[in-house]
């Protein structure tokens, strides 16, 4: 048997490769009656059959990883091709597409790129690199690198922004991200939902919520920050207004509002950093734009808002009284076009209003626009209440009716009890009355919280002149003339000072030129009984 088996596994293992094609068939045939030999020949060819399924499987992978990596090689070289063969102007807009995560055959993200595209006024390129977040591993990780790489790409291209995403097959769901040139307004953890409606087609009013999206994210001002590139945000304004101007997309009333408010943010921000006349003109182009449009009502009081906030900015800007009265009346027209089930928005709109009395020397109207502002403003609303109150305190201080302003300052500071400005304006506010240690108390508690202030060291300055602690007092200014050389208050209050402590020629040297900077100090300080 040991004999027999070793011929055996001889023969199959290639032994009989020695006999000739003859010779071995009358082997086999005389032995095919044999057990032994039966199972022999079983797992030989069984052995054989593996063997064969072995190595084909192995070429086959061999044969698929090298189509695979042929593909790939292809697909970057063609996209390499159509980068180079495309041309990016500084004046045209340009959105990047990177194929989304999900999507096989490119199908989803050419939907993409063909319903950005339609609007004709942006140019629209599909990109080489894949970004992805993969929302199963570590989503912030995931989601930082992505958009480090997107800053990367753009930089590459000098495009304005790049979108990337995911496609989910067991919805028809669509999650997109943006990324600008300014790295992004808003890393939000909810990306923008799409879905399709009938296959391949996006469904009916995502196209203008992409749209809507692309817009916003770039128009939003949330990017003002110690490094802003305003050469850069400059750009992309300019470029966005022709895109915003020229597009004939009609946006849903909550895409329209998002949209426009970000925009008119952005052109102001502009505005006041640069006083370029051309950001007010846009602003106002832009507001004539939305009246003529079909939008909605609520849009259009949104624009009229915003275009009363850019005369202000403007009147700010240029000591333009003009430009003050066109938004005082800019905001008249505003309030009839307020639902009354909006009562905040009219509150808010009084506000700006008694902003504009209050530059214009009105303070009789700007206390009667605030008084309807506040009875509107509820308290479950403490930032927009106290800065109503704030408001209203200063213009009862002009007046002379310090209890009045006191009872606002102090329902203010209920309301907002850290906020160093309340405070102080409070310690000012008492000082004057002549109730001093609450005064001072304030002012202490201001500085406590923003230290150094220079309006806050002027207040406390003050309660110690009226207190009759002139060292104390010749500190705080001292203080406040190291960062402004020519505040009036604080060099007369000074001056006063010195002469307490018997150095009337630097105490006269400090009146005079507060004099000279306000000729009204000495009345001023005589009212509130310091000489």
């Amino acid at each position: 048997m040991e004999n027999r088996g070793t011929i055996c596994t001889y023969r199959l293992l290639g032994g009989s490769a020695l006999l000739d094609f003859a010779r071995a068939t009358e082997w086999i045939l005389t032995r095919l009656r044999r057990h032994a030999t039966w199972l022999c020949v079983t797992v030989g060819l069984a052995l054989s059959a593996a063997a064969a399924h072995f190595l084909q499987s192995q070429f086959s992978a061999g044969f698929e990883k090298a189509a695979d990596l042929t593909a790939s090689f292809w697909d970057e070289r063609t996209c390499q091709h159509r980068k180079a063969s495309i041309k990016l102007s500084d004046d045209n807009f340009t959105i990047l597409v990177s194929r989304l995560k999900g999507d096989a055959n490119g199908t989803q993200t050419q939907e993409i790129i063909t319903a950005l595209g339609e609007q004709g006024v942006a140019q629209v390129v599909p990109v080489c690199p894949s970004l992805q977040i993969d929302v199963g591993g570590e989503y912030l990780t995931e989601k930082i690198n992505a958009f480090d790489r997107g800053k990367g790409i753009l930089k590459e291209w000098r495009a304005d922004l790049i979108l990337f995403g995911k496609f989910s097959a067991t919805d028809g769901s669509l999650r997109i991200w943006t990324v600008n040139e300014h790295g992004g307004c808003d890393i939000s953890d909810k990306p923008l939902e799409l879905k399709q409606g009938a296959p391949g087609e996006l469904e009916s009013g995502t196209k203008a919520k992409l749209y809507g999206a692309v817009l916003k994210e770039i128009a939003a001002a949330c990017r003002h920050r110690d490094d802003m590139n305003w050469d850069l945000f400059k750009k992309q304004m300019r470029k966005l207004t022709a895109l915003v101007l020229g597009s004939t997309l009609e946006l849903r009333e909550e895409q329209q509002m998002e949209l426009s408010t970000s925009y008119y943010n952005g052109l102001n921000l502009l505005y006041n950093h640069d006083g370029d006349v051309a950001w007010f003109q846009v602003a106002s182009s832009y507001t004539h734009f939305l009246l003529d449009s079909k939008t909605t009502d609520f849009v259009k009081e949104n624009a009229l808002f915003f275009f009363g906030r850019a005369l202000f900015a403007k009147g700010y800007k240029t000591n333009d009284n003009d430009a003050f009265a066109k938004g005082i009346k800019t905001f008249e027209h505003m309030l009839p076009l307020i639902p009354a089930s909006m009562p905040e928005r009219r509150a808010q709109v009084l506000a700006m209003r008694a902003r504009g009395h209050v530059r214009m020397g009105d303070d009789r109207l700007a206390i009667q626009d605030l008084d309807e502002a506040i009875r509107l403003i509820p308290v479950s609303a403490p930032e927009q209440r106290a800065e109503a109150l704030m408001m209203r305190a200063n213009a009862h201080d002009r007046k002379g009716d310090d209890g009045l302003a006191i009872q606002d300052l102090d329902e203010a500071i209920q309301l907002r009890p850290k906020d160093p400005g309340a405070l102080n304006d409070r310690c000012y506010q008492l000082a004057k009355m002549g109730r001093l240690e609450l005064a001072l108390a304030d002012c202490n508690e201001s500085l406590n919280l923003l230290p150094n202030s220079p309006e806050t060291l002027d207040s406390r300055g003050f309660t110690y002149l009226k207190l009759k602690r002139p060292e104390s007092a010749i500190s705080d200014y001292d203080a406040v003339l190291r960062l402004d050389a020519k505040q009036a208050n604080s060099l007369y209050g000074r001056g006063l000072a010195h002469l307490m402590l018997g150095n009337p020629s630097q105490g006269n040297e400090d009146i005079a030129a507060a004099k000279a900077i306000k000729a009204e100090i000495a009345d001023e300080f005589a009212r509130y009984g310091v000489k």
